[in-house]
């Protein structure tokens, strides 16, 4: 007996899909067989792709139907200017509502980065620090921020692959961590906002260096190609 998707079942499922990279940027995706795919009518698939052009991860392309958005440097440098805004300022009101309970998590997940060797398992370091970001957006406790916290978040998976991530950049970053906890622990509001920005900052500016590292690898490979250079 095959399965019944639902619009929401089959938003969801293409989100983690191109999240997770099994749908790469430029991939085409079309209405048609998406309906086919998960056993669907034509007007829940079509649900399903609005929303994902609504939350900024898929593109309308005329006459095509639907692909993968493809960041640029300028999407990626405007995720992060976007991030650090908003981000900084909730670690600022997050440090302005410490209470014993907070600060035990907050000493708990520092703990648990220290113990982390980003050579053996910088995945690890990844995780926990998306535990801190999503701990400190939960306890600034407002409202509006973190609705759009949470809608960044779905654009800033995109570049989370963007990126060549070494264990010398994830021990940077679970450094740049520790900062942060450290101000939130004390109470000072802006050291937490300052270091979430530089944070956020030098997180921007490692990736945007991959990225382009990357194309321009990329763009060598295709040129000594298409001129018979290789076998």
């Amino acid at each position: 007996m095959s399965l019944v998707y639902h619009s929401d079942d089959v938003y969801k499922d293409l989100k983690r899909r191109i999240i997770e990279e099994d749908l790469r940027p430029g991939d085409v995706l079309v209405e048609r067989d998406v309906s086919l795919n998960y056993n669907v009518s034509r007007t829940p698939a079509r649900e399903a792709l609005r929303q994902l052009v609504s939350d900024g991860l898929v593109v309308l392309i005329r006459g095509r139907g639907y692909s993968v958005r493809q960041l640029s440097v300028e999407d990626i440098i405007e995720v992060f200017v976007a991030r650090e805004s908003i981000e900084g300022t909730l670690a600022n009101l997050s440090a302005s509502h410490l209470n014993e309970k907070m600060q035990h998590r907050l000493e708990n997940l520092k703990n648990e980065m220290e113990e982390i060797d980003p050579e053996i398992s910088p995945e690890k370091v990844i995780e926990t620090g998306s535990r801190l970001h999503n701990l400190i957006a939960e306890t600034a406790h407002n409202t509006m921020l973190y609705k759009f916290y949470q809608e960044l978040c779905t654009v800033a998976a995109l570049t989370r692959n963007l990126g060549k991530y070494t264990s010398k950049i994830e021990s940077i970053s679970r450094d740049e961590h520790i900062l942060i906890i450290n101000s939130l622990i004390a109470g000072n509001r802006e050291d937490a906002e300052g270091y979430m920005r530089l944070h956020l900052r030098r997180t921007c500016e490692r990736i945007v260096s991959s990225y382009l590292q990357k194309r321009t690898t990329s763009h060598h490979f295709l040129h000594h190609t298409e001129a018979g250079s290789l076998p």
